[in-house]
């Protein structure tokens, strides 16, 4: 199934028999939200009361087809519970075997990964990463003998590819065996303090693979998934999707959702390129809490764990609730009112531990993009109330609130978008017909655009994405260029003023026909 990137009419500003014309589903149709059968509670750990309050937050912020919880606690599973569906259509339940995309809560597995190698002596983390990507050569004054590869898991090396960056999450154009020609063409340099992307990790991966000659999906599957026995964990799209996988969902108004596209085979990632369940990552969190040990058995060298989460870098970074302050190899370390909370998020997706109180919260959802408003927020009165700090009841009323607030603000900047794309619109009709637009349009950072026609209809691909264009006047159309209900952009098709080329314009990112 491909993700249309258009057309796209703003969900936000439809009526409700428009959103029902959209295939937008409500959770009430299926019953509403609920705890569902299945999974577990350790009531000593998991009150009933506090069973009934994450299922009121979930139900009040009404932002979450499905939802998953796990909490950890003394190296046990604590709680396993689905909440609402992970298909709407059906009205099919989601539980803890359901299988979630994580997005960048990928990059703990990698961090492991990196720090599993580094112990077994198949890579030197301090080593230049050219030891592993030899022909790794960035213009001056890069100079990528002089990087080491842990910079890149800490976020931390001093060049950067942007389009790199873009393309392998968005439109998969860019395959693995480019990374390092393309880095060495567009990398630009930039400080060495730290700043999160994506790039430095992806890089750190192809390092990692060139080192073992085994690709980083398998690397994980073998040394972090299989011997945790993660057996719902997956780097590969289609193998996810041969059991019980989580739809992913936009909201189109409070209860009411529509299907979107998560993510094809070629967009996954070693930054954001994993599925899992609560489960699986309830077995996980063990092993970070317990130093590598599962169910008694030394799972990962303890000093393995002990690097994959070790401060190697500081900074300050407010993250909702969450004050970070230092970074390891693909976790964060922050404080939470006193608190040491570490953990890596992935958007919607919360996973974290607190190891001076042996406890851990999972959190996944379906709600692949206004989802993150609910989470980390639900997870902080997981933990408040796990702490029992006096003031829970106030702090579960005030997240709401701020939920409900923040969702409002949304709304209304999104709709404010929408209205200035359209008011500055071109006016007036067509200057080329769409059969006269049809061909490949090259960009070299990004990848090619194909544009076809047919009956006079435009229909663009990049990549993995592709669809119809809304055409908005002149020749300039809304396209969705990246992914899960962000705002569309225009894109106009031109000639070049000195070449006469046909070109189309994103912005200033150019894309050139090729004659």
């Amino acid at each position: 199934m491909r993700f249309q990137i258009l057309p796209f009419i703003s969900a936000l500003l439809l009526s409700a028999p428009a959103l029902a014309q959209e295939g937008a589903l409500s959770v009430d149709r299926c019953g509403g939200m609920n705890a569902n059968p299945g999974g577990m509670r350790d009531g000593n750990v998991v009150s009933r009361k506090l069973e009934s309050r994450i299922t009121d937050f979930i139900s009040n912020a009404s932002l979450t087809p499905g939802i998953a919880i796990a909490v950890v606690k003394d190296s046990e599973i604590a709680y396993l519970r689905g909440f609402g569906y992970r298909e709407l259509q059906t009205c099919t339940l989601a539980g803890p075997s359901t299988r979630f995309y994580l997005k960048s809560t990928t990059k703990p597995f990698l961090g492991l990964l990196a720090a599993l190698l580094h112990e077994e002596g198949a890579v030197k983390l301090d080593a230049p990463v050219t030891n592993y990507l030899k022909d790794l050569k960035p213009a001056a004054p890069i100079n990528a003998d002089q990087v080491p590869l842990r910079a890149h898991f800490t976020h931390t090396i001093p060049y950067h590819d942007s389009g790199l960056n873009y393309a392998t999450a968005n439109f998969g154009t860019i395959p693995e065996s480019e990374y390092v020609a393309h880095a060495n063409e567009f990398s630009q340099p930039r400080s060495i303090e730290f700043r999160y992307s994506n790039f430095g990790p992806i890089m750190g991966a192809h390092a990692l693979s060139a080192a073992v000659n085994k690709n980083w999906r398998d690397l994980i599957q073998q040394k972090v998934f299989e011997p945790l026995s993660m057996r719902s964990s997956f780097t590969y799209v289609s193998k996810a999707e041969a059991g019980p996988v989580a739809l992913s969902y936009v909201t189109a108004k409070r209860g009411v959702y529509r299907e979107t596209y998560t993510k094809d085979e070629s967009q996954m990632h070693a930054a954001g390129g994993a599925f899992s369940t609560i489960t699986d990552l309830a077995r996980f969190t063990i092993a970070n809490l317990n130093n590598g040990v599962v169910d008694d058995t030394q799972i990962f060298p303890e000093r393995a764990v002990a690097q994959a989460q070790a401060r190697q870098v500081q900074f300050d970074w407010e993250f909702y609730e969450f004050k970070r302050f230092a970074h390891g190899l693909g976790l964060h370390h922050a404080d939470y009112e006193g608190d040491l909370l570490i953990h890596h998020f992935g958007g919607e997706t919360h996973f974290s531990f607190m190891p001076e109180h042996d406890i851990g919260v999972v959190i996944l959802t379906n709600a692949i993009s206004d989802g993150v408003l609910v989470t980390h927020a639900l997870a902080a009165t997981i933990y408040d109330e796990l702490l029992e700090k006096e003031d829970a009841d106030q702090r579960w009323a005030r997240r709401l609130k701020e939920i409900n607030d923040q969702f409002d603000q949304r709304q209304e900047r999104y709709a404010a978008y929408m209205q200035r794309v359209r008011a500055e619109a071109p006016t007036g009709p067509r200057t080329y017909s769409p059969t006269y637009l049809a061909g490949v349009y090259e960009n070299l950072r990004l990848g090619d655009v194909v544009v076809s026609q047919d009956n006079q209809r435009l229909s663009i691909q990049i990549g993995a994405m592709d669809g119809e264009p809304e055409w908005i006047g002149g020749d300039s159309y809304l396209v969705r260029s990246s992914l899960w209900g962000r705002p569309p952009n225009v894109w106009q098709f031109r000639r070049d003023d000195e070449t006469g080329a046909m070109l189309i314009d994103w912005g200033g990112r150019i894309f050139t026909r090729k004659e």
